[in-house]
């Protein structure tokens, strides 16, 4: 995580051609595709999830500075780091499916949302 005052945007390294936060493309793709991604990549993809499953899903995610933020992004990159090493067959997992699994296992749903999915299956 960024140390006090440090930018954020200096967290991850930033590419010659676009800051770190727009180079998430994993969106589609499958764990075996997540760990061997770069990690600006992993955390762009990290961060683009929070914010879908908090518009979309109303997940328990608060912040009110960029810190703030950073601190569920890394928690979200760590679950997904985990699982993908842990999944016996990663191709067979989408990144999409680990991101609700992760948002479920750190407590970023709500449980209607929960329900929903379980209902859906």
């Amino acid at each position: 995580m960024a140390k006090s005052g440090e930018s954020w945007q200096n967290t991850a390294m930033q590419t010659e051609t676009r800051p770190w936060w727009q180079e998430g493309d994993l969106h589609d793709k499958t764990l075996d595709h997540w760990l061997v991604a770069a990690s600006n990549n992993r955390l762009a993809t990290a961060l683009d999830a929070l914010m879908a499953i908090k518009e979309d899903l109303g997940a328990s995610i608060s912040f009110s500075n960029k810190d703030e933020l950073m601190r569920y992004v890394y928690e979200m990159t760590g679950c997904i780091d985990a699982m993908a090493e842990q999944i016996e067959s990663p191709e067979a997992i989408p990144v999409s499916r680990a991101v609700y699994a992760a948002a479920e296992a750190l407590g970023y749903l709500p449980r209607e949302a929960i329900l929903t999915e379980l209902e859906a299956q």
